[in-house]
């Protein structure tokens, strides 16, 4: 483990904590969101400076579920791996079977 991937690690654990921050009061959930969209762009700048593609590892194990013929856990990985509903992730996952992006 580098020390961007550290870096990257540090920063999560420190969104989540700041995102449990709100659950105890009552803030709003437009600013939970807002405060959300926030911290995910930031840990994709450190992403994109650090080199790391999260993104792209999950989907590696999607093509090689794709490959082993397990569409089933093929859309639940890539739901995991990006957040994505599931009409969403089955469709992507189809699109990927085919050989064109996601």
């Amino acid at each position: 483990m580098n020390t961007a991937d550290v870096v990257l690690i540090v920063f999560a654990i420190s969104a989540i904590f700041l995102l449990m921050g709100p659950f105890s009061g009552s803030r709003d959930v437009k600013d939970i969101q807002f405060r959300l969209r926030r911290l995910e762009s930031k840990l994709d700048a450190l992403a994109d400076h650090a080199g790391i593609t999260v993104e792209a590892a999950g989907l590696r194990g999607v093509h090689e579920q794709l490959a082993q013929g397990n569409k089933i856990a093929a859309i639940k990985t890539y739901r995991e791996v990006t957040g994505a509903r599931l009409a969403d992730a089955k469709a992507a996952v189809d699109r990927m079977e085919r050989g064109e992006q996601p």
